[in-house]
């Protein structure tokens, strides 16, 4: 029977003797608990909202403007922080003519707010507006000013 090594084996329990099986480079680390014993573990369920403020702020960083906005809409806190990251963003942003295809503001939202607020986006004034004032937008923009009988 070959011989095992034993040094990086951490023991189930700490020998009596006081001696010590672990390695050199992992004294006072591995066994180390991640609480301290006295600390309170807290019980509130972690999710996006309960975060601390940094972590929301590291993780709309690495979203991009129209993914963050969408994350914001989801809750205040998000918007707040996206807000101090990216400010406004525009439906349709102007340099989209020379980056590849990619979904725009606009685009992502339109069936939640049709759904939710019943509002259409007119490409015309750049803005979601209700179905009603969408027609006539429409109409002043393909008609010819006259008005069919």
């Amino acid at each position: 029977m070959s011989e095992q090594n034993t040094s990086s084996i951490r023991p189930t329990s700490a020998p009596n003797d006081g001696s010590t099986t672990e390695p050199e480079h992992l004294k006072g680390h591995a066994l180390q608990p991640a609480t301290p014993s006295g600390a309170q573990i807290s019980t509130t369920p972690l999710n996006l909202q309960t975060l601390p403020y940094d972590i929301q702020y590291i993780l709309v960083k690495h979203l991009d403007p129209t993914t963050s906005t969408c994350l914001g809409l989801t809750c205040r806190d998000f918007y707040a922080v996206h807000w101090r990251v990216y400010g406004t963003v525009p439906f349709e942003p102007i340099t989209s003519v020379l980056q590849p295809p990619v979904n725009h503001l606009a685009t992502l939202l339109r069936d939640w707010m049709l759904s939710r607020w019943g509002l259409v986006f007119s490409i015309h004034i750049g803005r979601f507006v209700d179905p009603e004032r969408w027609f006539e937008l429409e109409d002043i923009h393909w008609g010819d000013g006259w008005e069919s009988t």
